[in-house]
C-alpha cells in the first residue's frame, strides 16, 4: 500500500519548523496532518491558483493531477 502523507493549510515559518518531523515519522498525529493508505492514489488540487508539487520520499516528482497504482509482484524484494 501507499502511505500518503498530506499537510493542511499551514504558514511557511510553521511548515519550516515541521518538515524534519516528516522524515523521522514524528508528524503522525499532529495537527494538520494526515496519514491515508490505499492501493491507488489520485492527487488533484483544490484550486488551480497555484502548482501544488509532489514530493516522493524526498524527491520533487512533478505537479498535481497525478495518480498512483501498485503494480502487485512489480518489485522483487530480498530479506
Amino acid at each position: 500500500l501507499f502511505d500518503v502523507g498530506i499537510v493542511g493549510d499551514i504558514g511557511k515559518g510553521e511548515l519550516l519548523r515541521r518538515v524534519n518531523k516528516v522524515y523521522t515519522g514524528a508528524h503522525i498525529g499532529m495537527e494538520r496532518v494526515f496519514h491515508l493508505r490505499g492501493r491507488r492514489v489520485v492527487a488533484e488540487p483544490v484550486a488551480a491558483a497555484s502548482p501544488v508539487l509532489i514530493d516522493l520520499d524526498g524527491e520533487l516528482a512533478g505537479c498535481l493531477p497525478a495518480v498512483f497504482e501498485m503494480a502487485p509482484g512489480a518489485v522483487r524484494v530480498r530479506v
